[in-house]
């Protein structure tokens, strides 16, 4: 992990670990940013229908 990324530390962790993710893989993400930003994700890993 890095520090002092902010909200980009979850693209980090993403694309460091992206050949790990597979198809029926869930991922929950959530991330605090400056000030009052912040957000959410879940993302689910398989074929688009």
């Amino acid at each position: 992990m890095r520090g002092n990324t902010a909200s980009s530390g979850v693209l980090g962790v993403l694309s460091r670990d992206w050949d790990h993710w597979t198809e029926g893989t869930d991922l929950v993400t959530c991330t605090v940013g400056a000030g009052l930003s912040w957000g959410g994700a879940v993302l689910r890993f398989g074929e688009v229908s």
